[in-house]
């Protein structure tokens, strides 16, 4: 039910991997906005975070429980 959240973060766990230290400052644009691979590494890992937290509030109201 949830396999694309789980492959999804596989996806970002295997590119994080692949990220060569001297590589962690590099920028590039996005939105407009010049960003790191570091920043943007981690603003993927919040998400996913945030994202596990909805699904388990959306989860406990269906079940009945107390959010």
């Amino acid at each position: 039910m949830l396999g694309w959240l789980d492959l999804a973060c596989d996806e970002l766990a295997s590119v994080v991997d692949g990220v060569r230290a001297d590589d962690w400052s590099r920028t590039g644009l996005v939105g407009g906005v010049e960003r790191s691979a570091l920043t943007l590494a981690r603003d993927g890992v919040h998400e996913g975070a945030h994202h596990l937290r909805d699904v388990q509030r959306v989860l406990d109201a269906v079940r009945g429980r107390s959010l």
